[in-house]
């Protein structure tokens, strides 16, 4: 019976060409594979007399997917991705499509609909490395290191030749504090695949944490000479350069990240450099050049108040004031403002700013001096006292608390010197009057 297509409402239509013409619906090669099975002589008889007749398979099982499939879930062969099967594996395909799609959302910064793509793929795949993967980098960004860690070590465990499954552990475990393991995940990673500069910065940014300057610093060496255009691994190799005290390098690779992207964190990591060289003229160009940017940006502020805090004390108490007013919650702008304060003899602002900043932060024995010398000043000597006893409690070694606070007693000790004779003094003229009044009252 000759092939007749079947419409999907029921009907028997008539294959028609794309050119609007009707067609033979068996195609020739198979009219021609029929022939030669059955033995019948085909038109190349004549020429072809020398091949006999082949014996041919039995017509396949047809290969259609049903939604049945869960049971042969893990039977045909692995496909090329290393995701799901080529054969019968409808759910991992399902899992390799909610991968993709978490991996998009993570893209967009929708860390929620990346979880919930992720947590449908794992159901459906439990094999399947990047829903493990994606759902560990949406837990970074969601502050679940820890589980992003159990995460990452399933990725891993699905796909162990796979480089990003290492490097999602890797940002996991560094996450989580555990610096040493990132280090180890990252040098497998690279163990991997050493081409990838990313691998090289987490492992640099590890063993900054475990302070390991050095063996950073060459990380970051090998970062760069795989990207030079990165603007970040120049901010970062400044910073480790600051560390290990070699200002001037950190300054050049600092002005070279300042020269491929010139953003506020470029610019304000190299004011830290020149603060810290003294230079506080750039490093005040450098904040001025960030606030252009973003005026409202605290931490430009309160840099540029460092350095102007050498030079005029109101222009640096003007920027720690709006800084405030930009982060109220920010206690080192209370701190700093409180000392620069206490520098222009304004003792009751000194006061009122140290104390917030220990409302903010606690009684750092440098915050509880500051306002312990205000309370001296104005002469309010027990408060005074009190304030430097603490420090001392904080910090033994303090001796600035020690010096101020034997001051603070001595100056005490003096108060009451004074305070007693007069005390007896206004007694003894009482006593007296009172005499010379009984006597007139005799008299009269």
């Amino acid at each position: 019976m000759p092939f007749a297509p079947i419409s999907p409402g029921g009907r028997r239509v008539e294959p028609v060409s794309p050119g609007g013409r009707k067609v033979d619906p068996q195609p020739y090669y198979q009219w021609l594979f029929e022939r030669r099975r059955s033995g019948e002589p085909g038109p190349w008889a004549a020429t072809a007399t020398h091949f006999p007749p082949q014996p041919w398979p039995s017509t396949p099982p047809p290969m259609g997917r049903t939604a049945s499939a869960p049971a042969d879930l893990h039977m045909g062969q692995p496909s090329p991705t290393g995701v799901g099967s080529v054969l019968l594996s409808p759910l991992s395909d399902a899992a390799s499509f909610l991968a993709k799609a978490a991996d998009l959302s993570l893209k967009r910064k929708d860390v929620a609909h990346a979880l919930y793509c992720c947590n449908q793929a794992v159901s459906l795949g439990p094999d399947c490395g990047p829903a493990w993967r994606h759902r560990a980098f949406a837990k970074i960004q969601a502050g679940q290191a820890e589980a992003a860690v159990e995460d990452a070590s399933a990725a891993v465990e699905a796909e162990p030749f796979n480089v990003h499954g290492w490097e999602a552990r890797t940002a996991a475990k560094f996450g989580s504090g555990d610096y040493e393991g990132a280090v180890q995940d990252a040098a497998h990673a690279i163990s991997l695949d050493g081409w990838r500069p990313s691998l090289w910065r987490r492992k640099a940014l590890a063993r900054v944490m475990l302070q390991e300057y050095g063996g950073a610093k060459d990380d970051l060496d090998k970062a760069l000479q795989l990207d030079p255009k990165h603007a970040a691994s120049w901010r970062n190799r400044g910073a480790v350069r600051l560390a290990m005290r070699d200002e001037q390098g950190a300054e050049t690779d600092a002005s070279r990240a300042v020269k491929l992207h010139p953003t506020i964190d470029s610019y304000l990591q190299r004011a830290k450099i020149r603060l810290e060289r003294r230079n506080y003229a750039d490093a005040i160009k450098d904040c001025s050049a960030a606030l252009r940017r973003d005026r409202h940006q605290a931490d430009a502020l309160y840099l540029r108040a460092l350095a102007r805090g050498h030079t005029d004390l109101d222009g640096a108490v003007a920027d720690l004031s709006k800084a405030i007013s930009c982060d109220p919650q920010d206690a080192e702008a209370w701190r700093l403002r409180a000392e620069l304060q206490l520098q222009r003899g304004k003792y009751e602002e000194v006061i009122v700013d140290s104390t917030e900043a220990i409302r903010l932060d606690g009684a750092s024995p440098n915050t509880l001096c500051v306002r312990g010398q205000a309370h001296f000043r104005k002469g309010a000597f027990h408060s005074a006292a009190s304030d430097f006893e603490e420090a001392l409690q904080a910090d033994p070694a303090s001796e600035t608390a020690a010096r101020m606070l034997e001051r603070a007693k001595q100056s005490l000790k003096q108060l009451e010197a004074w305070k007693f004779p007069a005390f007896a003094g206004s007694i003894h003229s009482f006593v007296d009057s009172v005499h010379s009044a009984q006597l007139l009252l005799k008299g009269s």
